[in-house]
């Protein structure tokens, strides 16, 4: 019974890719130029949102890499057995939760350094430290207390969580 859970759950994951490879075929005509177009749509399907996705359970982050996977297979016309990591290295693409923390990363400078835009600036606090240390001058930022886990995937949260592991 569970063989053929996990063999529905690859079709829905090929379908999808599968879907968005037929999206692009039908726009362009040039392997180079479906290779480049199914690259981007893929990307900005699968980027779309993903960073409210911090903090979500490994099953939904495993489902989601699943469908990454076979969207590197498609766009890059490889068979189903082929290594996943090898085509997402090809392509220059992150795994799904370093994605995940290399967007909100980015999020987060943008408004450090230049102050806009400025309803993400109010999020984000300097830390001061109490006392004075060597890490005082580290361009740190100060984590909210949260009480449940929920409140912890809130950008004011997972913000200054990310920044301050990098």
């Amino acid at each position: 019974m569970q063989k053929s859970s996990e063999a529905s759950k690859d079709e829905k994951s090929s379908g999808v890719a599968g879907r968005l490879f037929q999206l692009c075929i039908t726009r362009f005509e040039k392997k180079d130029h479906i290779l480049i177009n199914c690259n981007s749509v893929s990307c900005a399907r699968l980027d779309y949102c993903n960073s409210l996705l911090y903090g979500s359970s490994a099953r939904n982050l495993d489902r989601l890499q699943k469908v990454q996977n076979q969207l590197a297979r498609v766009v890059l016309q490889l068979p189903w057995s082929a290594s996943a990591t090898d085509a997402r290295r090809q392509l220059h693409w992150l795994p799904v939760t370093q994605r995940i923390v290399f967007k909100i990363a980015t999020i987060t400078y943008r408004p450090r350094q230049s102050g806009h835009p400025a309803y993400l600036c109010s999020e984000l606090e300097d830390y001061r430290p109490t006392r004075n240390s060597r890490s005082a001058s580290a361009p740190l930022l100060n984590r909210p207390h949260v009480n449940n886990v929920f409140s912890s995937r809130a950008f004011s949260v997972s913000a200054p969580t990310v920044w301050n592991s990098l």
